[in-house]
């Protein structure tokens, strides 16, 4: 089968397509792949996502969680997804071929974790959502700097391009003039320029002391 567009390689996986060459529209934005079984499938899911899936199986908010975030257990590689049950199980055919599975200790912890008191959950992202305001007001007290309030992450992504300064250059100079670690936005693409991605997992009073620091060194130069 030959696949030009998303909507024909949703028709391929739906109807459980043996065979699929990817070109046309479609091959302009991945390889251009011509695959037969298994490995059809492997590629298709890779080739677009959770785009095929949104297009095979709408949800008004299909839902994955990860467990780095919500729970403090980064570095664990456990997440849920939450979606139609045909859509799930085509998933775990391709996790299986992919990653190893998630030792038994980890997946008891992942149970205890979203079955268990949330009171410290519930904590936790009261505190992120004040650093988030601390952070993201006070860079817009900089000139120069604008920032648009995140809804989530842990993560600000104000504009800097009012300093004059590139993206990669105010990443070293916050670094070398005001002591501050942050990662220039062109490194998340093109568009990231004129950006830089701020962390605000620290605390509130180091925070203010960033901030501070980088208001005084754009002050200073």
């Amino acid at each position: 089968m030959y696949i030009n567009n998303e909507e024909d390689l949703a028709d391929a996986i739906k109807n459980e397509q043996d065979t699929i060459e990817i070109e046309g529209d479609l091959g302009k934005k991945v390889l251009k792949i011509k695959a037969t079984g298994k490995a059809a499938w492997i590629i298709a899911f890779g080739a677009i996502g959770v785009a095929v899936l949104g297009i095979m199986y709408p949800v008004p908010e299909p839902t994955t969680q990860v467990a780095s975030k919500a729970f403090a257990m980064t570095g664990w590689r456990l997440g849920v997804a939450i979606g139609p049950e045909e859509v799930i199980e085509k998933m775990g055919l391709l996790v299986s071929t992919i990653v190893s599975c998630v030792p038994p200790f980890i997946q008891r912890a992942g149970i205890e974790a979203i079955s268990g008191d949330q009171s410290a959950l519930v904590k936790m992202k009261n505190e992120y959502d004040n650093r988030r305001k601390i952070l993201v007001d006070g860079l817009n007290k900089i000139d120069g700097i604008s920032c648009i309030e995140p809804d989530g992450a842990i993560y600000a992504f104000p504009n800097i391009s009012g300093t004059g300064m590139t993206s990669d250059e105010f990443a070293n100079f916050a670094l070398e003039k005001a002591g501050v670690a942050l990662l220039p936005g062109n490194n998340f693409g093109e568009a990231g320029e004129g950006f830089v991605r701020i962390c605000y997992v620290n605390t509130s009073d180091n925070i203010k002391k960033a901030i501070e620091n980088i208001k005084k060194a754009l002050k200073d130069r």
